[in-house]
């Protein structure tokens, strides 16, 4: 051991030999100095007796030995341990032979131990190695786990997102517009057109020209595809959603269409066009039919008013201006035109008369009621009043 001791690992002796096995023996007491050994043969320089000193006695007496020999025992290039023989008997003389024989004892003890450390250190290794293929196969095992979890995350997700791409397909399929992503050069990304846009914006040209990869400028006529590209690159530039509207007019018949520009991310942009030449067309004949109608009520031959459910005075005709003296700066409200026409009468007028009117929905009569002029005059006028509704 490192501390110089060595334990008795196995032993031979006579009947009445005192036993050293499983004892711990100082080997200081055992060692032979160069200096105390002679020669036991001249022939045989490795072979030397010597006298023991007074530091050895006590393990000599306990073995009763009277002289020994010592073979190294060695397992590989390391010194495992020694092989010691003791004598009992002064007479006792090493030969040859016995020399020989314990060499040969040694070697073979050698080859076993080298055997049993070989086989030791296999069995470590086969130890070691199972454990590393335990250890492998656990992390094959939890690799393939891990595995079948991303695959199944993965196609759980390709299913959301394919069913998301559906619910987006469908809401674009149903989208009446038509909507083009567009490059900041001005080349068309992808093209989707409505069932109410088929052949929009490739008049005269051919439906089949309005697809991805064409360019703006080729589709549309140079003046309104710069207008385009303006409002793609403001949209692109603010961040916000850009709006204009403009009259194309094809084969003799003028189309309003209306552009939304949206950005999509720095180069790209979503160009929505609707047509809106109905929408325009109902909204001229609505502006021209109220037109008409505020007509007929200014030049009306009786006194006519106009009013808000919430009693704002929308319009009074030149008749009641021209009797009352009352112009529509004078009653902006109908509270106002009550305190002005009835006096004192005019809370009662408003609860009774003018606030019930709100909630009816055919023509009511009020019949006659006393009015004040602007300037004093009494006069009686017999009402009527109708919904217009909302």
């Amino acid at each position: 051991d490192p501390d110089g001791s060595a334990i008795a690992v196995a032993e031979a002796m006579g009947h009445s030999s005192a036993s050293l096995l499983g004892q711990r023996i100082d080997t200081a007491s055992l060692s032979l100095q160069q200096h105390e050994l002679d020669p036991v043969d001249p022939m045989d320089p490795q072979t030397y007796t010597t006298q023991f000193s007074d530091y050895y006695p006590d393990p000599l007496v306990h073995l009763q030995s009277q002289d020994k020999l010592l073979v190294p025992l060695f397992c590989g290039d390391n010194l495992w341990g020694l092989l010691q023989v003791n004598g009992r008997y002064d007479h006792n003389r090493w030969h040859h032979k016995d020399i020989e024989l314990l060499q040969f004892l040694s070697m073979q003890l050698a080859i076993a131990l080298q055997n049993a450390t070989t086989h030791q250190t296999l069995q470590t290794e086969l130890v070691e190695r199972r454990q590393a293929q335990l250890q492998q196969q656990k992390t094959a095992k939890a690799l393939q786990q891990l595995n079948q979890t991303l695959e199944a995350k993965i196609v759980e997700r390709t299913l959301a997102l394919q069913e998301r791409e559906s619910r987006y397909r469908a809401l674009v399929d149903v989208i009446p517009d038509l909507m083009i992503r567009i490059h900041a050069d001005g080349t068309y990304l992808d093209v989707v057109q409505g069932q109410e846009t088929q052949g929009q914006e490739t008049q005269p040209l051919k439906p089949s020209q309005l697809r991805s990869g064409v360019n703006i400028y080729a589709v549309l006529p140079a003046d309104h595809a710069q207008t385009r590209m303006a409002y793609v690159h403001k949209a692109l530039a603010t961040k916000t959603v850009q709006f204009y509207e403009y009259e194309r007019v094809i084969e003799g018949q003028t189309l309003v269409e209306e552009a939304r520009i949206v950005a999509i991310n720095a180069c790209e942009a979503l160009v929505i066009v609707r047509d809106i030449t109905e929408r325009k067309r109902t909204e001229n004949q609505l502006r021209e039919s109220e037109q008409r109608f505020r007509q007929a009520i200014a030049n009306a031959p009786f006194p006519t008013m106009i009013h808000a459910e919430d009693g704002e005075v929308l319009q009074i005709n030149e008749v009641w201006t021209e009797i009352t003296g009352y112009a529509g700066s004078d009653i902006p409200t109908v509270k106002d035109w009550a305190e002005r026409a009835y006096g004192d009468r005019a809370a009662a007028i408003l609860e009774t008369i003018i606030r019930p009117k709100y909630s009816m929905e055919v023509r009511h009569d009020e019949g006659e009621l006393t009015i004040t002029t602007h300037d004093g005059t009494k006069r009686i006028w017999h009402f009527s009043s109708t919904p217009l509704g909302q």
